[in-house]
């Protein structure tokens, strides 16, 4: 996924051609694994900010060619705009197929084996623990302000869920205090226990080493080309 994000942004901004077919190769791949759209779309939202600035290039460039609807517009700003946001979505849609094919327990062994800080990795793996964990606290809690009359909106929301988060924050911090002093009785030593090695499938490496591999190569092909 590094390798291919690498690839995509490292394309000049004119290599329309070589984005498609890079598109239509991450595209396959996740038809295949029959990723949902609204899962995928809920995934791809985060990349918002990145597709307002690339909107917003054309407009700020330092040097307009011509005007758009009264503003200073830039051809070379909206060609650069919109080459970020052809690398923003196509960056996006490989970390989706990784995240929607890869259990995080999978993720954590490999940045191990990788060489990752093991303080690094073992906080990632706590936070994906516990995340769903505190989403269901905070679910439970709306449920319960929900059941109680209370309506969302306005200054006096603001002075009710203020309180809530922390209260949240301080039982969250205080169930990862209980957590750590158990491992400690457990033998916790500062290193996670092995999780195992587990077998990967020839079709694995080989999805794993083509997208890449297709990636590179339509870089040389467009740098040649250009």
């Amino acid at each position: 996924m590094l390798a291919t994000a690498v690839a995509v942004v490292a394309l000049p901004a004119t290599a329309y051609a070589a984005f498609t077919a890079i598109a239509a190769v991450l595209a396959g791949l996740l038809v295949s694994a029959r990723i949902r759209p609204r899962w995928l779309l809920r995934r791809i939202w985060i990349g918002t900010p990145v597709a307002l600035y690339a909107f917003l290039l054309p407009f700020t460039h330092a040097h307009p060619t011509s005007t758009l609807v009264g503003l200073p517009w830039s051809a070379v700003g909206a060609q650069a705009g919109a080459a970020l946001f052809i690398k923003a979505v196509l960056s996006l849609l490989a970390a989706s197929l990784v995240a929607a094919t890869t259990p995080s327990s999978d993720l954590l062994v490999g940045a191990q084996r990788l060489g990752f800080p093991p303080r690094l990795t073992e906080v990632a793996g706590f936070m994906l623990r516990y995340l769903d964990l505190v989403t269901a606290d905070l679910q439970r809690t709306r449920t319960s302000m929900a059941a109680r009359g209370f309506r969302g909106g306005g200054t006096a929301a603001a002075r009710v869920l203020a309180p809530l988060l922390g209260h949240l924050f301080v039982r969250t911090f205080e169930r990862g205090e209980r957590v750590y002093y158990a491992m400690h009785a457990r033998g916790y030593g500062g290193r996670m226990p092995d999780q195992g090695s587990r077998s990967v499938h020839a079709d694995a490496w080989l999805t794993a080493g083509l997208v890449p591999a297709f990636a590179w190569g339509c870089y040389a092909w467009a740098h040649l080309a250009h």
